[in-house]
């Protein structure tokens, strides 16, 4: 309940807000670091946890008219890397969908509504931002043995929030690139039956932000609505 009233009014800012619009795709490696779930495999079963993440988002952003905050709904899909000899292997998949919101410190007052190509000053100047990110996580995890066979499958949708900077680089009016890093932290899942599956005790739900998820990404974002404006 406390994830979807996140998630709308977080959304509900952003379409409000709205002047401008360009999309954009982009790629992400992340960690998912957790010091909940990942015991319980070590310890029942021969196991293997993949924490290697890989991922690709699509995006859509419009920003506000006279101060430079952006938004930039995403929608993202991330799976674990790895695989093991022998044993329990898990295989997780994270759908998410996200609303980043980015502020611009040193050009946040009396900038141009342009691409970050037109705008004066130096590249710093003209193209850091600090980010908040909030929204909600669906995952999908599952078991596999060691005859490759999937034993036990679970989902389940979590809150995410962080934070990031990066830097928007302008190829040109319509292209702009943006490497940047995160930082993200996710309620600790409960990944219900997962301990029975694995032959032990039921495993308590942890509400707690005990999940993060450090990670950098690269994406293109395009803006052809402003060369139709020229």
């Amino acid at each position: 309940m406390r994830g979807n009233i996140i998630a709308t009014a977080l959304l509900s800012i952003s379409l409000c807000a709205g002047i401008s619009a360009q999309f954009g795709g982009g790629a992400h490696y992340q960690r998912f670091d957790n010091n909940y779930w990942p015991g319980v495999v070590d310890e029942l079963a021969d196991g293997f946890v993949a924490e290697d993440m890989i991922g690709a988002s699509a995006y859509y952003w419009f920003r506000l008219k006279d101060v430079r905050i952006e938004f930039l709904p995403e929608v993202g899909y991330a799976i674990s890397l790895g695989q093991n000899d022998a044993g329990v292997s898990t295989d997780l998949k994270l759908l998410t969908a996200l609303v980043n919101v980015m502020f611009y410190p040193f050009d946040l007052i009396n900038d141009c509504d342009c691409p970050t190509f037109s705008k004066q000053g130096s590249g710093l100047q003209k193209g850091f931002f600090i980010a908040l990110t909030g929204g909600l996580s669906n995952h999908t995890m599952g078991l596999i043995d060691e005859s490759d066979t999937r034993f036990f499958d679970v989902s389940e949708r979590l809150v995410r929030y962080g934070v990031g900077v990066g830097l928007d680089i302008g190829v040109s009016d319509l292209l702009t690139i943006v490497p940047h890093a995160y930082l993200h932290w996710e309620q600790n899942p409960a990944y219900d039956g997962l301990a029975e599956a694995l032959g032990g005790e039921t495993v308590m739900r942890n509400t707690d932000f005990g999940t993060r998820l450090p990670g950098f990404g690269l994406r293109a974002i395009f803006r052809p609505d402003y060369l139709k404006r020229r």
